[in-house]
């Protein structure tokens, strides 16, 4: 896969399908900080892909990284504020997935406060168990949990968005 592999370290992939395209997101560490990145294209077949886009909506100059998508939001974790990992969003993320069009978009990128807490809260993962309302994954040292980081969950409710 030319289009990932380089000298730079490369976490948290995410694969995603639409706007006619599979997506495969994740961040890299070339800038010397962690920026969200994707790469797209039509089929499965990510061999011949070449280039990277950025997600410079989403991106700071802190560690931006493990994007999850949901719905028309982008979920993802960053250090933006007082050094500890948070979790952040925005919105209307399939009409930004374009990288001829993303220039073009003001999009507010907002700490999601009922998710984040004054530890460190890293690695959102989206899913939808069959039938059931989505169910957001992810990790944290927060106080309360067993000891180093831990694994918490959180419900959508009432088709509002995620919470605790």
């Amino acid at each position: 896969m030319n289009a990932i592999e380089s000298s730079s370290n490369e976490l948290g992939p995410y694969s995603y399908f639409g706007n006619g395209n599979d997506y495969l997101f994740f961040a890299d560490d070339s800038l010397g900080h962690f920026d969200i990145k994707y790469i797209a294209t039509q089929g499965r077949d990510l061999t011949d892909v070449n280039t990277k886009h950025a997600m410079s909506l989403f991106n700071s100059e802190f560690d931006d990284y493990y994007p999850t998508l949901s719905g028309d939001k982008i979920y993802f974790c960053s250090n933006r504020e007082d050094d500890v990992f948070n979790i952040y969003s925005s919105g209307d993320s399939n009409e930004m997935i374009d990288s001829d069009n993303e220039e073009t978009f003001n999009v507010d990128v907002v700490q999601n406060s009922t998710l984040s807490s004054g530890g460190n809260d890293k690695c959102p993962f989206i899913f939808t168990p069959s039938g059931d309302k989505k169910i957001m994954l992810f990790t944290s040292d927060r106080l309360g949990g067993y000891g180093g980081f831990d694994l918490y969950y959180s419900k959508e409710e009432n088709d509002l968005g995620l919470s605790q």
